[in-house]
């Protein structure tokens, strides 16, 4: 078997690299007749990038960019075509571009020449590289775009093997972290574009009423109380160039967890229950119906938790307020469950030994026609059910049955899960079961999400969702950040996966942090780009 060298491999590689750029880096290139000055991307209409874009970090979008020409301006250059690599976010993009730039006529100069549309995600670079411009002397030979190619001879050329960065004008953009009931706001800024270093000025506003200002570049401020307000952050890079961006931001109130009871039809037996969080009790709870109206009440001094009981059927709204007059609202709906009648016996809900399953057990004392009993479990107070199974009912008989359901893909939040029973007999609904409640343990962070592989190549990076179904349509919020890149992106739970790739592939090789955020779901996952 023949061997090689690394010696002999190292000057081999060398070889091929030089003969295969030998066509942009190893020309001719001193002429000044054109010269490549700079690149810029606007938008599908030709107009400039504002502040007044209304895109998120990470956001897809569309524009094209622009080719600047230079130069002598002579005269004597006419049909000039444009070579690039396209570099977003550090990947190149599709094969080797080619533009024309002018057919067998003067290109223009000092003004911005189309070169192509391109879709990027809002805060990633854009980069032309190994530029190379190459151009005809004179219309002698009525010779035009398609007649110049990289190696060609018959033309004059300029390179620029380190190419261009499109350039944006400079970007403000902020983010915030904000505590319940805490007026004191941490500010995060996420500016980009322009030519940096930038500096800042923060304006801090109630209304028209300017609170404060800040120069810093993640500033802290502290609100008059517990509202909404709006926080405007001027950018200015080295050029002189400014944008400004101005965003509501709001401070939390308090955060009221309710647990409903149903009612019995005609009756008053149903319930609320309030605990509040955050704030500093002791609170004030207050509350009213508001379809039908007519059931108002408070009370005050209320440390932990409170019952509102004997309630009707209906829609009610309940107010929370804490000692420093933080407040907290909340709506909710008490249904009506329907009373068991005598030939069905008693559910029970229990959970199983090793708490990853939930066993529900009920009988019948007497049956007719056999039908379908659907088990459906809701996640929180808005008793929104929905259907995990079924167990067909024997039939005719005069003897108790007894049935058994045993849930087994439970919520990964744990908490609070209400079950119930809807019996079905020729399509036909029956009755609905009572309302029962369990409380079930949290499962282990490390199971909740997941990203995978870790470590990921260019943007094979996938995060897994493996209780999607509990999710379904929530919102989620997704932040990606590094030591030098911070991109966040809303999404809304479809399925099982979400595809990261379109985000990681602008991060640079090293620790990228995923961060995932959603009402009870806070999580990060350390992931490792090679």
């Amino acid at each position: 078997m023949k061997t090689w060298s690394c010696k002999y491999l190292f000057a081999l590689f060398a070889l091929v690299f030089f003969l295969s750029s030998k066509s942009v880096f190893g020309q001719n290139c001193n002429q000044n007749n054109v010269t490549i000055t700079g690149v810029e991307v606007r938008d599908m209409n030709g107009n400039p990038f504002t502040s007044a874009d209304a895109y998120e970090l990470g956001e897809q979008v569309n524009g094209r960019i622009y080719i600047i020409l230079g130069g002598s301006n002579s005269g004597n250059a006419y049909s000039t075509v444009a070579f690039f690599d396209l570099l977003i976010g550090g990947v190149k993009v599709g094969d080797r571009n080619r533009v024309c730039i002018s057919e067998q006529t003067n290109p223009p100069f000092g003004t911005l020449v189309y070169a192509m549309d391109v879709t990027w995600n809002w805060g990633e670079e854009i980069r032309l590289s190994n530029v190379l411009a190459r151009w005809f002397t004179n219309t002698g030979n009525n010779r035009d775009c398609a007649d110049i190619t990289e190696a060609g001879s018959s033309a004059q050329c300029f390179s620029d093997p380190v190419g261009f960065v499109a350039e944006l004008p400079v970007q403000p953009n902020l983010d915030f972290d904000a505590e319940t009931c805490n007026p004191t706001v941490n500010f995060i800024n996420q500016t980009f574009g322009g030519k940096p270093p930038y500096t800042y000025l923060w304006q801090f506003f109630d209304g028209a009423t300017l609170l404060g200002t800040s120069t810093e570049i993640n500033p802290t401020f502290t609100f008059p109380g517990i509202d909404t307000y709006n926080v405007s952050l001027s950018a200015t890079d080295v050029d002189g160039v400014t944008n400004t961006l101005t965003k509501p931001i709001t401070i939390p109130a308090i955060d009221i967890q309710i647990e409903v009871t149903p009612t019995r039809y005609n009756e008053s037996t149903g319930s609320i229950l309030v605990q509040p969080n955050g704030g500093t009790a002791p609170y004030t709870v207050e509350w009213r119906s508001t379809d039908p109206e007519g059931i108002t009440g408070s009370v005050s001094g209320i440390s932990t938790t409170y019952l509102i009981d004997n309630l009707p059927f209906g829609n009610y709204e309940v107010f929370v307020t804490d000692s420093q007059g933080c407040p907290g609202y909340v709506e909710t709906f008490i249904d009506i469950a329907t009373i068991l009648m005598n030939r069905w016996g008693g559910l029970t809900v229990s959970i199983s030994q090793n708490q990853e399953a939930v066993v529900l057990d009920w009988n019948t004392d007497s049956e007719g026609d056999p039908g379908l009993f659907y088990l459906e479990r809701a996640e929180d107070i808005t008793l929104d059910f929905y259907s995990i199974g079924s167990v067909a009912s024997k039939g005719f008989s005069d003897d108790p049955l007894y049935y058994q359901f045993i849930d087994d893909d439970l919520p990964y939040s744990g908490g609070r899960t209400y079950y119930r029973i809807r019996y079905e007999v020729n399509n036909e609904v029956d009755i609905i079961s009572e309302v029962v409640a369990i409380d079930l343990p949290q499962k282990a962070e490390n199971q909740h999400f997941s990203t995978f592989p870790n470590p990921f190549t260019g943007d094979k990076l996938t995060l897994n969702i493996p209780n999607h179904r509990a999710l379904a349509n929530k919102e989620l919020t997704l932040s990606l950040f590094s030591s030098n890149l911070f991109i966040q992106k809303e999404f809304t739970v479809q399925g099982p996966h979400i595809d990261l790739g379109t985000y990681v592939r602008s991060f640079p090789k090293g620790v990228i942090i995923v961060q995932i955020k959603g009402e009870g779901i806070h999580q990060s996952i350390k992931v490792l780009k090679k």
